[in-house]
């Protein structure tokens, strides 16, 4: 088993973010939910609203989401397909 996740961050205009994390939390359209390494495959819509990462160094970095969007996750590759997001911050450990 693995012990991080790749995620990757799209909008139609750019990539927001790429590379390793350990966790995220996002909001799906039923509530939120959270995704760990070794998640079982899964495709859910998500409404509009924040999300986090944490990536493998221990920073959390926070998304606004402005439109909803797609997430998918399969043996520890995600993406999140947005309309549009901005990062609204970034916290070191």
């Amino acid at each position: 088993m693995a012990n991080v996740m790749q995620l990757t961050v799209v909008t139609p205009e750019k990539v927001l973010f790429n590379g390793e994390i350990k966790y995220l939390y996002v909001p799906g359209g039923a509530g939120y939910f959270g995704v760990l390494v070794d998640h079982a495959p899964m495709i859910a819509s998500i409404k509009a609203g924040p999300f986090e990462i944490r990536t493998t160094t221990g920073s959390v970095i926070k998304f606004t989401t402005t439109h909803p969007g797609f997430f998918e996750v399969v043996k520890n590759k995600a993406s999140i397909l947005l309309d549009a997001a901005d990062t609204a911050s970034f916290l070191r450990p």
